[in-house]
């Protein structure tokens, strides 16, 4: 992991192809204390943008891999719906989502999967979890339970999805991981 933390460091020395964080939400102390924490604990460079603002973020950088750290908490599980399906959203190709604060209660876990949501993090996640999930899916890797994992592989795995279906692949490493 030490490679892994030295190849995305972008404080020291900034070039166009660094990839930047943004974290979605309501501006609250809580969000800034976020921010400061994954700034100081990734080097890597960190904003915060309200929830309606991601394309405009992810577009005011444009040659940048975007992580977006998108605030789910308080939302209903109705409110999924109005998440970008990244699987179609072309001016979003470069940004990498993870939903934060969310309940498990909410059950959209495989939703998010199909949607092309790179990960999550439960609200009884610790904070340690949000640097080990930004490197993870800036790594190529995806950040979402086992089960998770092994239930959607599982689905896709009969090849019952009709040809031309948009849905996520994962790596040869994410199944290797699930199957262990």
């Amino acid at each position: 992991m030490e490679a892994t933390a030295a190849a995305i460091n972008t404080k020291t020395d900034e070039s166009p192809a660094d990839p930047m964080i943004h974290i979605i939400g309501e501006k609250s102390l809580h969000t800034e204390l976020l921010v400061d924490f994954m700034d100081k604990a990734l080097e890597i460079n960190c904003r915060f943008a309200p929830k309606q603002n991601l394309a405009v973020a992810v577009n005011q950088f444009p040659d940048r891999t975007h992580l977006a750290f998108l605030d789910y908490n308080g939302s209903k599980k109705s409110t999924f719906q109005n998440l970008p399906d990244l699987n179609k959203a072309h001016h979003l190709s470069q940004c990498h989502i993870i939903l934060y604060n969310l309940d498990p209660a909410h059950c959209i876990e495989m939703d998010a999967l199909k949607r092309g949501i790179r990960g999550i993090l439960y609200t009884h996640n610790p904070i340690e979890f949000f640097p080990r999930a930004t490197r993870a899916v800036l790594n190529g890797e995806l950040w979402y339970p086992r089960k998770i994992l092994t239930q959607f592989i599982n689905e896709h795995d009969n090849h019952s999805a009709p040809a031309g279906e948009n849905c996520v692949i994962l790596t040869r490493r994410e199944r290797e991981i699930v199957q262990k």
